[in-house]
């Protein structure tokens, strides 16, 4: 919390929830952790000047995801989410998995 107020906003990438979450980053488990994290961010800066922004890259693995991180972030109390259809630093995704998009 030592950047709110400093900083406009902070951005927490969601690209699925629960299980699809720990497939999609990786890490089994996590998104509990994940969770406490956003949440904890969403409180410290809570009432301050800066924004906490919401971001998903979506792609055919997490396309049946859309709704529930949308009702996610909302019952979080999250009030900004950003859908993307291409990760332009993603270094672990095949280019052919954006043609759905292009």
């Amino acid at each position: 919390s030592g950047l709110a107020g400093v900083i406009s906003f902070a951005q927490v990438s969601i690209d699925g929830i629960g299980a699809a979450f720990a497939q999609i980053v990786g890490a089994p488990h996590s998104f509990g952790r994940f969770e406490a994290n956003a949440r904890g961010i969403l409180e410290a800066l809570n009432g301050t000047t800066t924004a906490v922004r919401f971001n998903s890259v979506i792609h055919r693995g997490n396309l049946g995801q859309v709704l529930p991180i949308v009702r996610t972030v909302a019952q979080w109390g999250g009030t900004r989410l950003y859908f993307n259809t291409f990760n332009l630093v993603s270094t672990t995704r095949d280019e052919a998995e954006y043609e759905l998009y292009y």
